[in-house]
């Protein structure tokens, strides 16, 4: 199996120098590099193979490839990552949800996007009773994902949080979107007509890359696919 990498050298403008696997990004020098200004900064380049204390010197900088990066917290595995700050670590990135009630409520739902993407396919979830005897049903349509829940005879709502969450999961095409959960609530409610907006666009997450390994705290080093 092929592994393609590819490392270049920059210069290092940070003052008192950069360490081995930290995010660094692009400065007004060419060639230059310096640690993030804040968390999910943009601009990065890539991360660090090795530290170089001394500013001015040259630094190799892993652009393409799978590479070694210091968390500042614990990450999953899977999870993308973002700068967590002015350091270069890394700290996992907070995907873009959405919220159907309010968290600890019986009908409550989070939707939480799956893509880090700035092509947001889905940025709104309504839910939709419009009918007697409808069954549960789910759609993508103009950016919108539409959750039917199932009605009885007289048009009652009989789709629970639970459903809803289950419908999600195990659809092949929206759990590639999106992933649901009541995220530690009972899930016994019914779902009514209520829409639910993502509370930001994954376009304002400058993803480094996804966990190769799980992060368990502070100064753990992990494999990152870099997606820069």
């Amino acid at each position: 199996m092929s592994q393609y990498v590819l490392d270049r050298a920059y210069q290092v403008e940070q003052s008192g120098g950069v360490a081995r696997y930290r995010v660094v990004a692009s400065t007004q020098t060419q060639d230059g590099c310096a640690y993030p200004v804040h968390s999910n900064a943009g601009g990065a380049i890539g991360i660090t193979t090795h530290g170089q204390s001394i500013q001015g010197k040259s630094v190799s900088v892993r652009r393409i490839g799978i590479a070694p990066c210091e968390a500042n917290a614990p990450i999953p595995l899977g999870a993308h990552v973002v700068a967590s700050g002015s350091d270069g670590k890394v700290a996992a990135a907070v995907l873009p949800f959405a919220e159907y009630s309010t968290p600890g409520s019986s009908d409550y739902i989070r939707y939480t996007s799956k893509l880090s993407s700035t092509d947001l396919p889905i940025t709104r979830v309504k839910h939709v009773v419009s009918s007697p005897n409808q069954t549960l049903g789910l759609a993508v349509s103009s950016s919108t994902l539409l959750v039917t829940p199932a009605t009885d005879g007289s048009g009652d709502v009989a789709s629970t949080a639970n459903d809803i969450v289950s419908a999600i999961n195990s659809d092949p095409a929206i759990s590639n979107l999106v992933s649901a959960s009541t995220h530690g609530a009972a899930g016994t409610g019914l779902i009514d007509d209520v829409d639910a907006a993502f509370q930001e666009s994954l376009g304002s997450l400058n993803c480094i890359g996804i966990a190769q390994q799980a992060a368990t705290g502070d100064g753990d080093v992990i494999d990152v696919y870099l997606t820069l």
